[in-house]
């Protein structure tokens, strides 16, 4: 997928922003053994969907807007949520 300026324009190489609204919610660290503050399990506990290859949604929402302006449809689990990794 050729990256647009819409796909690029919360993309900051120190911090992790939902893809869809840029909403800032992590920043990278190499002092953190996860490499961001707060570590990939705060974040799933607050929400946030990761999608790999992709990046980090703040939330349902974000991820199912982030999807019908591509014209995809990430993994989903029982329930219909995004749910590429399974947790």
């Amino acid at each position: 997928m050729n990256k647009t300026d819409d796909e690029t324009r919360f993309q900051d190489g120190d911090k992790v922003t939902c893809l869809e609204c840029g909403q800032l919610f992590a920043v990278f660290s190499e002092d953190s053994p996860d490499g961001i503050v707060p570590g990939p399990e705060e974040l799933l506990l607050a929400k946030a969907v990761p999608v790999a290859h992709v990046g980090w949604f703040c939330g349902q929402q974000c991820g199912h807007a982030f999807e019908r302006k591509i014209g995809c449809t990430f993994q989903r689990d029982l329930e219909g949520k995004s749910n590429y990794y399974g947790v």
